[in-house]
């Protein structure tokens, strides 16, 4: 067996502080809120979006 692995000690995440949970809680769940607010208007858009081009599609057979 070698011992020449040694622990890398990895630098700490300033996102993941165990010194402020808190503060790492209230980004997190800043980051939800936001990510669920753009999913929202990103389905309103593909949904304005649809709703257009079938129009445009109905136009351009009846005329």
């Amino acid at each position: 067996m070698r011992a020449q692995h040694k622990a890398v000690k990895t630098p700490p995440n300033p996102l993941m502080s165990e010194t402020h949970p808190e503060l790492t809680n209230s980004i997190l769940e800043d980051l939800l809120h936001s990510e669920r607010l753009i999913t929202k208007q990103y389905k309103l858009l593909t949904i304005s979006s649809n709703c257009s081009d079938h129009k445009v599609m109905e136009g351009k057979r009846g005329g």
